[in-house]
């Protein structure tokens, strides 16, 4: 069975995500450190199956808003979308 990707999501809180983004991240030139959302939300979703490419999709899109909304409430986390 499919789990969704609401439960998948109920799993993960801002620490959790502040832990996988410190394991992920890369520095850049100003001290700080960066991490591409895909491979945040590749991490979330862990390899399970999503479904078909609409769902997939679907699903990816949820842990983005998902991404957007928690980093907003985490003093030391910011979304930016890639190409700003």
């Amino acid at each position: 069975m499919r789990p969704s990707i609401d439960v998948i999501l109920a799993a993960w809180d801002g620490r959790r995500l502040t832990s996988l983004a410190h394991r992920l991240a890369q520095p850049v030139v100003d001290g700080g450190a960066t991490v591409e959302a895909n491979a945040l939300i590749d991490a979330i979703i862990d390899g399970r199956d999503m479904g078909s490419p609409r769902e997939d999709w679907s699903a990816r899109l949820k842990v983005k808003s998902w991404l957007i909304a928690t980093t907003a409430t985490l003093p030391d986390m910011q979304y930016v979308e890639g190409d700003a």
